[in-house]
This record gives structure tokens, C-alpha cells and sequence, in this order.
């Protein structure tokens, strides 16, 4: 349960840094490629207003959002819940060192990573390896 506080903005060289409140509360970066998006749905925004949900508390938020979401007709199914397995994907397939990536998803093991990196297609090592991983 996030409000407009828990975004810091530090403009278009600082990037946009979220801090995720909880039981594993951890500081995230916003991707550069969705920082204009989370801009334009964070301007004029209240200081405690809610960025998901009408209702401080509530389950099913994330939920409730992706449903009510407008797509176009070939868009795959979105479903909240894999959400964070997307995101994970793109990390770990990434040149992301793996202290970033378990400290932004609030991991204290890699258990979860492992088991999502035994559902990547295989790839052929001999270039990731050469030049220092994925680009």
C-alpha cells in the first residue's frame, strides 16, 4: 500500500527511486524506459494519495488495477501476480549484479531466482561469457 510519498523523483538524471514499504522494505529504481509513464500518472498528485486502490488497507489492489486496465485486442493476458515474475526475468537476464537484483526484490536467498532461471530458454554461454554478459 504505496502513496505519492513513497516516490522520490530525483529528476532526469537521478531517475525516479520508489521506496516499498513492509515487513522487507527495500528502495527500487524505476526503469528509464517507464520514467515518463510514472511521471505523468505522479504529477499534481497529493503528498498521502494513493498510487493504487481508492482504499488504504485493501488486498487486491494491483489486482483490481491490471483488471480495469484498457488494452488493445493482441495484448497478452497481464496478470498482477506475474508481474514481479517479469521483472525478475528481465534482471536476471540482464547485467545486473546479483546483490542489486535479491536487495531490489527484497530476497534474503536466491532460491526464488533459481527457480525462475530454470524456466529461461537455454542460451548459448560462449558470448556472454566472452564479453561480459547479455547486452
Amino acid at each position: 500500500h504505496m502513496d505519492s510519498s513513497h516516490i522520490d523523483d530525483r529528476g532526469e538524471h537521478g531517475g525516479i527511486w520508489v521506496t516499498i514499504p513492509g515487513d522487507r522494505p527495500r528502495t527500487v529504481v524505476v526503469r528509464r524506459d517507464y520514467e515518463p509513464l510514472v511521471r505523468a500518472g505522479i504529477t499534481d498528485l497529493p503528498a498521502d494519495a494513493l498510487l493504487v486502490g481508492r482504499t488504504r488497507g485493501r488486498s487486491g489492489n494491483i489486482s483490481g488495477a491490471v483488471d480495469d486496465a484498457e488494452v488493445f485486442e493482441d495484448c497478452p493476458r497481464i496478470e498482477a501476480r506475474l508481474l514481479r515474475t517479469t521483472w525478475l526475468t528481465w534482471l536476471v537476464t540482464n547485467r545486473i549484479p546479483l546483490n542489486v537484483i535479491l536487495d531490489a526484490a527484497g530476497l534474503t536467498s536466491a532460491r526464488t531466482l533459481t527457480d525462475l532461471i530454470a524456466a529461461l530458454p537455454p542460451s548459448e554461454p560462449g558470448d556472454l561469457l566472452r564479453d561480459g554478459g547479455a547486452s
